[in-house]
This record gives structure tokens, C-alpha cells and sequence, in this order.
């Protein structure tokens, strides 16, 4: 349906060109700025947490000719948090992740994107919420933190899917379908 319309620009053709300056360049801006703004308000902080999560949500914008692009950061665990884990004992009732399944903490703990393991990176996130093991040993507290994960998983936040939903997008079709009618 939006694909047809943008064929029929004709004279604006020039103008999308420089969308990073044209309206519809301004609505997309808007709608990414939106979006973290959503994310960020509903993403999960513990009240001793670094919110590294948190801080790293952001935008990055590209135009390249008629081409806009809308790119979301995150750290990566962005979609561990967004979608739940769930545990060999428990469900937690985890949502569809980006890949189009759900995590379970088998899959998690197997299969780390960044490169580094799951121990690893519960090791890590000990370290950045400032709790400390008696001996100087993270591994004992990890093995504790990583069997309770085991089994009772990771509650879905469901923080991104928030932001970037059906209707949110149907508002930015409609705004930029909007925009293209202001440059005619």
C-alpha cells in the first residue's frame, strides 16, 4: 500500500533525495527519539543496578539518498531482557525473541552472540552491581545467580516491544505517508 504511493511522488522525487533534511527526514527522527524515550521509561533498573541497559539505548539515524534508516543500540542482551528465559523448572512465560522462539536458559547458556559465556557475563553483571564474594571469587556467587536462572528463568519486560509495536508503527506509516504529502 505505502510502496504504491511513493511511486506516484513524481515531482518530489528531487526532494526525498535530501530526506535527511525533508519532513520526512524530521518525522523519522521523531519517531526513533520516541521510541528510546518509551524504552527507556519502561526497561528495568534494580535500585543498586548500573542501568547499563538502560543507558545504552539509543538511536542512530541514516539517510543515504532516498534511503532512511533508523537504527536502535542496545547492549546485547537487549533481547534476553525484552523476551524472557525461560527456566528448566519454571516458565516464565518468555515472549518471542528477535530470532522468532523463545529463549530457554539451555539455549542461553549455550549460545552467547557476543562471544563470551553466559558465566562470563553473569560474572560481569556481578561485578557492575557492586556485589562482592567473601574470598574474591566470583565464581561460587556466579554458579548460585546461574542455577537460580536455571530454573526459574528470566521474566519478560517486554520494554522494546512497547515502544515498537503495531500501533506505533502504523502512526509512523501514517505521519511519514503525511510528510511525502507536505513535499508534493
Amino acid at each position: 500500500m505505502a510502496t504504491e504511493y511513493l511511486k506516484k511522488i513524481g515531482k518530489a522525487r528531487e526532494q526525498v533525495q535530501q530526506v535527511a533534511e525533508s519532513p520526512v527526514g524530521a518525522v523519522a527522527q521523531e519517531f526513533a527519539r520516541k521510541a528510546i524515550e518509551v524504552m527507556k521509561e519502561s526497561v528495568p533498573t534494580s535500585q543498586n543496578g548500573t542501568g547499563s541497559l538502560k543507558q545504552s539505548l539509543e538511536f542512530k539515524f541514516e539517510a543515504k539518498g532516498s534511503v532512511i534508516e533508523i537504527i536502535f543500540l542496545a547492549n546485547d542482551y537487549w533481547d534476553f531482557v525484552n523476551s524472557g528465559v525461560d527456566g528448566y523448572e519454571q516458565g516464565v512465560g518468555a515472549k518471542q525473541n528477535k530470532f522468532g522462539t523463545t529463549y530457554s536458559f539451555s539455549e542461553v547458556a549455550k549460545s552467547q552472540s557476543s562471544g563470551i559465556t553466559f558465566n562470563q557475563s553473569i560474572k560481569d553483571w556481578i561485578k557492575n552491581k557492586g556485589l562482592t564474594a567473601d574470598d574474591g571469587n566470583y565464581d561460587g556467587l556466579a554458579y548460585v545467580i546461574m542455577r537460580a536462572v536455571k530454573r526459574k528463568g528470566i521474566k519478560p519486560t517486554e520494554f522494546v516491544n512497547k515502544a515498537l509495536n503495531e500501533n506505533s508503527l502504523t502512526m509512523f506509516e501514517e505521519a511519514v505517508l503525511d510528510a511525502f504529502e507536505s513535499m508534493i
